[in-house]
C-alpha cells in the first residue's frame, strides 16, 4: 500500500511539473513570438512657400515694391501694402483699402475699410460695418451683411451674424445656420462645434449628429468620438459615441484613451480594461492601471509594481518597476529608484538615476537631476550633462503664472527639438543645441525663438532683437523691437520704434530676405544697442548724484517692515536693514534708468564679522552687471529665480512695504476696516444659507469673450451683494461688491489685460498684466485700496488711501 501511495504521489508531482513546464514554455513562446507593432502618427504637412520675386519696399515714408535686386518696380506711394497673392496685392491709402495687379495698376479702387488678400479668386472685404466677398472684378459674390467671415477651405466660408457662427459655400449658399459660438473647420466630413459653451459634432449637411452637451469632444482614428462631461467641479467622466450620436461606451468612466488597432483603454471604479470599438473585451478589469504609447506593448499594474503586456494581457516584460509609461517606438520611460529607459527586451538604455525624463523629440529625451536637465538619445548615448535650467524664462512672470495655473499649454518649446535644434538656457541666458548635443549658439541672449525651417531664429539682447542662423551668424544687426515672419512669402518683417515717438509710430521697418538683404530705404536702417559699458557709466554717474544730494537732504521717512527689518527712504536712496541676518541693502532709484525698480543695489553681508558686498546694476528692469562678494564679475541673468533677479524683486517689495506702512501708520480708518471685514463675512454666510433673495442675473458671451453679473437683495429690495465678470480676447476680470443699506462698503477684484500694437505688415502684443484689488469705502466718503500687482515673478502689495 505504501508503494502504491508513493507511485500515485510521483505521478501527481510529475503531471504538475509537466503542466508547469508547459505553461512556462507557452509564456516563453508567447514572449518569443511577440511582434512589436508601432502606430506612427502622420507627420504634419509642412506648407512650402514660394519665395516672392516682388517685395514690399519702404521709401520716404511710403510703401511700394522692389524686385529681388532691390530695384523699385512699383512706386512707393501707399501707406501700407501686402505681398502679392493670386496675382493681386492689397494696398492702403487714407485708411481705405484697394487692390493692384502685378503692373501696379489700381484694379479695385480704395473703398474698403478692411480687406484680405485674394485666394482662389475671391477676397473677404469690409464695407461700412459689415463684411462680404468679392471677385477680382469687384463683383459682390456674398453681400455685405456679416459681422465676420473666415474661409474654411476652398469650398466653404464660416460667417458670423448676431455674434454666432454658421457655414456657407463660397457662392453664398447657406449650409448651417449661425447658432455656434466659434468658427469651425471640417475634417473627414465632421466638425467640432461649440454652442452655449458646450461641444458637439456637425456634419457637412448641417446636422448636429452629436448634440452640444459635452465639456470636451475629441476625434478618434475610426470616426468615433471621446466625449467628456463634468457633473461636479472636480469630477470628469468619459464615454465614446459614434458619428451618428449612438453611445458605444457610456459616459461613466474615469478615463478613456484610444490605443493601437482601434482599441480603447477604459478606467472605471472597478479597474482598467481594454475594449475594441465593437465593445468586445480584449483585456478584462484585472489591472488597476494601463498606459499606452504608440505600440502594442502596454505598461500595466495590478499590485503596485509595473510591467508590460501585449493586447492579450500576456506578460512580455516582468512586473518589477516602480512606475512606467507606455512604449513609444522601441523605448519606454520606467522608474526603479530613479527614472531611466528600457528597450522592448527589457534592457536598460538610460540609467535609473534621474528625477524625471520627458521626450524632447522622437529620438531624444530630456533627463532631469537636481533641478537641471540634459539630453540622452533613446539608445542611451549621453548627449549633454545636466547643466540647463529647468524653467522657460523666455516666458515673462505673468505667462509663467498662467502656465502653472493650467491656463497655458504645459508643452513648452523650451528644451524641445524643433527643426533639428532645441533652445536651452543657463543662468538666464539662452542658446541652442543640435541633435548631437553640441551648442551651436552659446547661451548669450535674453530671449531666443525656436529656429524655423529655414534655420533662422530671432535673438534678443536686452530689449532689441536681430536674426541669426543656426551657425550663430548674424543676418541682421541687433536693434529691432519687433520681428515677424511672413508665412506666405518666407520674408521677415523688422520694425524699430523711435525712442521719442509713441508706441504706434514706426520709424524703421522693412523686409529681410534669407540672405540678409534689407528691402527698405528707411532712415536708421540699423541701430546699435547701447553697450553695457555705456549703461554702467550712466548708472555710476546717477549714483554719484544721489550721494551728493544726500548731504543736503532732509531726514528720511522710516518704517518697520517686519520684526527685524526696517527701511528708511531719503533722496532716492532706500536703506533696508535686516538685523536678524545681519544684512543691509541700499537701493538707488531713477525712473529714466529703471522704472519701477532700482537701477543699483548694494547688498552688504556682515554675518561673518567682515562686511562682504554684492553690487547689482540694472537698466530697464534687466540686470547689466553683477559683482559678487569676492569682487568677481558674475554671469548676469534675466531668469525668474536667479539671485540678482530676486534682489530686484525684494527692492520693489521693500519700497511698496515702506509706503504701505506709512499709510497704515497714519490712518484713522483701521478700526472701521475691521468692522467692514466682519460685515462682509456675515453677508457671505447669509447668502450661503439662502437668507437673501436672488436678484438680476445676466450672461452675455461672444466667442472667447463676454460678461455678466448676479446680485442678491435685502428685504427692502436694495442690493447687498453683486458679482460682475467680464472677459474678452485681450482683457478680463471679475469683481465682488458688498453694500450696507444700499451704499457700497467693500469691493474686490481680479483683472488681466494685454495691450496690442499693430505695425505695418506685422502684429505685436505687449505683455499680459495681472492684478487684484481690495477696496474699503468709509462713512466719511474716503477709501483705502490694496492693489496686488503681478511683477517679475511675484506679487507686490501697494496700498493707497484717499
Amino acid at each position: 500500500m505504501k508503494n502504491v501511495t508513493i507511485i500515485f504521489l510521483s505521478v501527481v508531482l510529475l503531471s504538475l511539473f509537466l503542466k508547469c513546464s508547459s505553461d512556462t514554455d507557452s509564456k516563453t513562446k508567447e514572449k518569443e513570438n511577440f511582434e512589436l507593432v508601432v502606430y506612427e502618427e502622420p507627420e504634419e504637412e509642412i506648407k512650402e512657400f514660394k519665395v516672392a520675386n516682388v517685395i514690399p519696399y519702404f521709401d520716404n515714408g511710403k510703401w511700394g515694391y522692389a524686385n529681388k535686386k532691390g530695384e523699385i518696380v512699383i512706386p512707393c506711394k501707399y501707406n501700407s501694402c501686402s505681398f502679392f497673392s493670386d496675382g493681386m496685392a492689397l494696398v492702403e491709402k487714407d485708411l481705405k483699402f484697394g487692390f493692384i495687379d502685378t503692373t501696379g495698376k489700381l484694379v479695385i479702387d480704395y473703398q474698403y475699410m478692411e480687406a484680405h488678400n485674394f485666394k482662389q479668386g475671391i477676397a473677404i472685404v469690409k464695407h461700412n460695418k459689415y463684411k462680404g466677398v468679392i471677385d477680382k472684378n469687384n463683383n459682390v459674390l456674398i453681400p455685405f451683411e456679416y459681422e465676420d467671415l473666415q474661409i474654411n477651405d476652398d469650398k466653404f466660408i464660416c460667417f458670423k451674424q448676431n455674434n454666432q457662427w454658421g457655414l456657407m459655400t463660397t457662392e453664398g449658399y447657406q449650409l448651417i445656420n449661425p447658432i455656434y459660438d466659434d468658427p469651425f473647420f471640417f475634417e473627414n466630413g465632421f466638425a467640432i462645434v461649440q454652442r452655449n459653451r458646450k461641444y458637439g459634432i456637425v456634419n457637412i449637411a448641417g446636422d448636429e449628429v452629436i448634440l452640444c452637451k459635452y465639456e470636451k469632444v475629441s476625434p478618434t482614428r475610426n470616426s468615433n468620438f471621446i466625449v467628456m462631461i463634468e457633473p461636479t467641479y472636480n469630477e470628469k467622466l468619459y464615454g465614446v459615441v459614434d458619428s451618428t450620436g449612438r453611445t458605444i461606451f457610456p459616459i461613466t468612466n474615469k478615463e478613456i484613451q484610444e490605443v493601437i488597432n482601434n482599441n480603447f483603454i477604459i478606467k472605471s471604479d472597478g479597474g482598467t480594461a481594454i475594449f475594441n470599438h465593437k465593445k468586445d473585451t480584449i483585456i478584462d478589469f484585472k489591472f488597476s492601471g494601463i498606459r499606452a504609447g504608440n505600440t502594442n506593448l502596454l505598461a500595466a499594474t495590478s499590485t503596485g509594481q509595473w510591467g508590460f503586456i501585449n493586447l492579450k494581457g500576456d506578460t512580455i516584460i516582468p512586473f518589477k518597476f516602480w512606475d512606467a509609461q507606455g512604449f513609444f517606438n522601441n523605448y519606454a520611460i520606467v522608474k526603479n529608484g530613479g527614472y531611466g529607459m528600457i528597450n522592448t527586451k527589457g534592457e536598460i538604455t538610460v540609467p535609473f538615476e534621474f528625477d524625471k525624463i520627458v521626450y524632447a523629440d522622437k529620438k531624444i529625451v530630456r533627463v532631469y537631476k537636481n533641478e537641471k536637465y540634459g539630453f540622452y538619445s533613446l539608445e542611451g548615448k549621453k548627449l549633454t550633462e545636466c547643466i540647463y535650467d529647468d524653467i522657460d524664462y523666455s516666458l515673462d512672470g505673468n505667462e509663467r503664472f498662467m502656465r502653472d495655473q493650467g491656463n497655458l499649454d504645459n508643452e513648452l518649446v523650451f528644451g524641445e527639438f524643433i527643426n533639428a535644434y532645441a533652445v536651452v538656457g543657463i543662468n538666464g541666458r539662452m542658446g541652442a543645441i543640435n541633435k548631437n548635443g553640441q551648442e551651436v549658439i552659446k547661451p548669450y541672449y535674453h530671449k531666443l525663438s525656436p529656429f524655423d525651417k529655414n534655420g533662422i531664429a530671432k535673438a534678443s539682447y536686452m530689449y532689441r532683437s536681430k536674426l541669426i542662423n543656426s551657425a550663430g551668424k548674424t543676418i541682421t544687426n541687433i536693434g529691432y523691437e519687433s520681428i515677424s515672419r511672413d508665412e506666405e512669402s518666407g520674408y521677415y518683417f523688422l520694425c524699430l520704434r523711435a525712442e521719442n515717438e509713441n508706441k504706434g509710430q514706426n520709424r524703421n521697418f522693412g523686409y529681410f530676405n534669407l540672405d540678409g538683404t534689407f528691402y527698405s530705404n528707411a532712415k536708421n536702417g540699423t541701430v546699435e544697442v547701447e553697450s553695457d559699458e555705456d549703461i554702467i557709466l550712466a548708472i555710476r554717474k546717477e549714483y554719484q548724484n544721489i550721494i551728493n544730494n544726500l548731504k543736503t537732504a532732509k531726514k528720511g521717512n522710516s518704517s518697520k517692515i517686519d520684526e527685524d527689518i526696517t527701511a528708511t527712504l531719503r533722496a532716492n536712496r532706500m536703506i533696508v536693514t535686516n538685523k536678524d541676518k545681519q544684512l543691509s541693502y541700499e537701493y538707488y532709484y531713477n525712473e529714466k534708468l529703471n522704472n519701477p525698480g532700482p537701477f543699483f543695489i548694494l547688498k552688504t553681508d556682515k554675518s561673518s564679522g567682515k562686511p562682504k558686498h554684492d553690487r547689482f546694476y540694472y537698466k530697464d528692469s534687466k540686470i547689466i552687471r553683477w559683482i559678487d562678494q569676492s569682487g568677481e564679475h558674475r554671469a548676469v541673468a534675466n531668469g525668474p529665480y536667479a539671485p540678482e533677479h530676486e534682489e530686484l524683486f525684494k527692492a520693489r517689495f521693500f519700497f511698496a512695504a515702506h509706503a504701505n506702512q506709512l499709510i497704515i501708520r497714519n490712518s484713522t480708518h483701521n478700526q472701521e476696516i475691521e468692522k467692514i471685514k466682519k460685515l462682509v463675512e456675515e453677508i457671505n454666510e447669509a447668502i450661503s444659507q439662502g437668507k437673501y433673495k436672488k436678484g438680476d442675473v445676466y450672461e452675455s458671451w461672444e466667442g472667447s469673450g463676454g460678461g455678466g453679473h448676479e446680485e442678491y437683495l435685502e428685504d427692502e429690495g436694495r442690493t447687498i451683494y453683486r458679482h460682475e465678470h467680464d472677459g474678452s480676447d485681450y482683457s478680463g476680470g471679475s469683481s465682488k461688491k458688498y453694500f450696507k443699506q444700499g451704499k457700497l462698503i467693500y469691493s474686490s477684484g481680479e483683472y488681466s489685460s494685454s495691450v496690442n500694437l499693430m505695425g505695418a505688415g506685422n502684429y505685436a502684443s505687449d505683455e499680459i498684466s495681472e492684478s487684484s484689488s481690495e477696496t474699503f469705502f468709509f462713512s466719511d466718503g474716503s477709501k483705502r485700496e490694496y492693489l496686488k500687482e503681478w511683477a517679475d515673478g511675484g506679487y507686490i502689495l501697494f496700498i493707497t488711501e484717499q
